[in-house]
């Protein structure tokens, strides 16, 4: 018997605080595919993680007030089996 149930999207909370960069980058994840609700700071993806139902968290490196480090620290304290990716718009080695 085959499954014809459509598959379960991943529901992403994503952190950007440039509002131009967090519409078209939500935009392309949707276009892949993902369930996107889109937080611009720290504070705001706590609050909505919190409410729980996230399979995954893509957050900017460089937040204001909290960094996205210091966002997945704190989501990984309450659940720990949290799937975060880091996005950061600076270029890495360029010494």
């Amino acid at each position: 018997m085959t499954d014809t149930r459509a598959p379960r999207l991943l529901r992403t909370l994503f952190v950007e605080d440039n509002d131009e960069l967090r519409e078209q980058i939500g935009e392309l994840l949707t276009d892949e595919g993902l369930l996107v609700v889109g937080c611009a700071n720290a504070e705001e993806a706590l609050q909505r993680h919190a409410q729980g139902g996230f399979d995954l968290v893509l957050t900017d490196v460089s937040l204001p007030q909290m960094s996205g480090v210091d966002l997945a620290r704190a989501i990984l304290r309450r659940s720990p089996q949290a799937w975060v990716v880091f996005l950061s718009g600076y270029a890495l080695g360029d010494d």
